[in-house]
């Protein structure tokens, strides 16, 4: 008994020392989590995010990015996609085109943190509406990334875009689907492009979009 006792004890104490070790482990990964402190309030980040659209920092944009889109409100939406159309005019001469894909492809994963109806409303709303083509096309790349919003859907919406680089991105989610709706939209959308008379500098990117 005394052995037995004595062998008791010391797996006693072996388990008492692995639970005080991973409760310290838990302990330092809360301490860690929370070193950046809580999240900003949505004003303050989006002050944040104005400051980096206007900077060269792709690391720094997108953090702020990040940053606005976990509100998961319109007004944070309409915020994101405002400042990357800012941010991507002068990206876009700045960075290699495989850069800055990488980089829009990014901000476009960003908008996972989209959830509620009225974010994804306006996400909506804004593939439609949006003045710059740039805003457009990382709205159609953050839908169904964004779960609520549809990416068929936005495709055929984004189709019919008067910027080529939009439809054509369009396009391509198109391509995949097997309805006849989509068969049907792309024929339409194909005609009126082969008749189409391109702005000035537009001949180019619209022959491709024909070709995609």
């Amino acid at each position: 008994w005394p052995i037995f006792l004595r062998k008791m004890d010391q797996r006693l104490l072996h388990l008492t020392s692995m639970r005080a070790h991973a409760c310290l482990l838990l302990l330092c990964s809360a301490i860690c989590a929370g070193a950046d402190g809580p999240p900003k309030a949505p004003g303050a980040a989006q002050k944040d995010l104005s400051a980096a659209s206007a900077a060269t920092d792709p690391s720094a944009f997108l953090s702020a990015l990040k940053a606005v889109l976990q509100a998961d409100d319109a007004r944070s939406v309409h915020a994101a996609a405002t400042a990357y159309s800012k941010f991507a005019s002068g990206a876009l001469k700045r960075m290699e085109p495989r850069e800055f894909m990488a980089f829009h492809g990014s901000c476009a994963s960003a908008f996972a943190a989209v959830k509620s109806k009225p974010a994804a409303d306006e996400l909506r709303r804004l593939l439609a509406s949006h003045p710059d083509w740039t805003g457009r096309l990382l709205l159609l790349d953050s839908a169904g990334i964004a779960k609520p919003v549809n990416r068929l859907e936005s495709a055929l919406v984004a189709l019919r875009d008067e910027h080529p680089a939009v439809a054509r991105r369009a396009l391509q989610y198109l391509v995949r689907a097997r309805q006849i709706r989509v068969v049907d939209a792309i024929v339409r959308r194909y005609l009126e492009v082969s008749k189409k008379k391109p702005k000035e500098g537009d001949t180019a990117q619209w022959d491709r979009t024909r070709l995609a």
